[in-house]
């Protein structure tokens, strides 16, 4: 069949599941407060997880891995997790792994979408995307393994980003703009631009990646990087060496903008961001138990402990930790 379950009614909950090998999708949700939680969803065709006009959908606890087993196009319809139109989805305490596309995919005009304590790995896109959307919490997941990127801003406004633990993707964050530009009036009056702006970079770690640690150019519209991430700090970048992988690709400037920075003192020095960051060159991981077998928990006297400024009240209710106090670095 096309979907194991399509839900069309409000107020449905879908619990503890399999939903496996189905045609397209494991679930389609086309409706309001949903909820699915402790579902098997895996193997299906193009999808996991399928939701349009899908308002506060609850996806929580869930193993949501393998799909797109039929290989549809991974840049416009195949994911482990799409979302469509919709306002105030949560995505929470999800494994997401080994989908052959992007993991968490927010696109087209999703709103107030919370992203938190999510394990999203191996898949053969991008770990976290939000495409083309407006204002999200994305935060306390460990991102690792996923290419091109662990998590993607692509043309959408007001994303913070916090406590990410971002390890071995291509690029560990990304973050672009080109000249897709939203024309729905009533869209637009939300904040819903299309354009990306406002985007908070705190709190995570960002981990020996195979290409750039943060690669935010600014050359699709020909304009300085800042204007798309005018904050970013209290942030590790760790490198097996100082020459690889390199730390940043930024634009300094309309003209400059995709310049590479091969170190965290010259990318502050060139832009006065990440003053409170901190860049660790060791052959040695200080930071996790053991990353190569994916135990991200950090060891003791790892320099992410107790690093990370407070918490704000919404984003710290989210991932479920006391705001106020300082936290440690990297997915809490």
């Amino acid at each position: 069949a096309d979907q194991a379950l399509k839900i069309g009614a409000s107020g449905v909950t879908a619990e503890n599941n399999t939903l496996a090998w189905n045609g397209l999708e494991g679930v389609t949700v086309q409706s309001a407060n949903v909820k699915l939680r402790g579902n098997s969803i895996s193997y299906n065709g193009r999808k996991g997880v399928n939701g349009a006009y899908s308002h506060r959908l609850l996806i929580e606890n869930n193993t949501i891995s393998h799909n797109n087993v039929e290989r549809f196009s991974d840049s416009w319809s195949a994911a482990g997790v799409k979302i469509l139109w919709t306002d105030g989805v949560i995505m929470r305490g999800n494994t997401v792994n080994n989908n052959q596309a992007i993991g968490l995919w927010m696109d087209e005009s999703t709103t107030n979408s919370t992203v938190v304590n999510n394990v999203v790995r191996n898949n053969t896109s991008n770990g976290i995307s939000m495409e083309i959307s407006h204002k999200a919490i994305i935060a306390s997941n460990v991102v690792s393994g996923n290419a091109p990127a662990g998590i993607i801003i692509l043309n959408s406004s007001s994303a913070r980003i916090y406590n990410n633990t971002l390890a071995r993707n291509n690029a560990n964050l990304l973050v672009q703009e080109t000249s897709r530009n939203n024309t729905k009036s009533n869209e637009i009056s939300q904040g819903i631009t299309w354009r990306t702006r406002n985007t908070i970079v705190k709190n995570n770690i960002l981990w020996n990646s195979s290409g750039p640690m943060f690669h935010a150019p600014g050359c699709a519209v020909k304009e300085p990087s800042n204007l798309m991430i005018p904050t970013t700090n209290n942030n590790a970048h760790y490198r097996t060496s100082a020459s690889r992988p390199i730390s940043f690709i930024w634009g300094v400037n309309s003209k400059q903008c995709s310049q590479t920075f091969t170190s965290l003192a010259s990318f502050r020095s060139a832009t006065g961001l990440e003053a409170n960051s901190l860049d660790v060159v060791n052959s040695n991981d200080p930071f996790f138990v053991n990353a190569g077998a994916n135990d991200f928990r950090l060891k003791a006297g790892s320099p992410a402990i107790g690093r990370g400024e407070p918490l704000p009240a919404d984003i710290a209710n989210a991932i479920g930790v006391p705001a106020g106090r300082n936290v440690n670095l990297g997915a809490l």
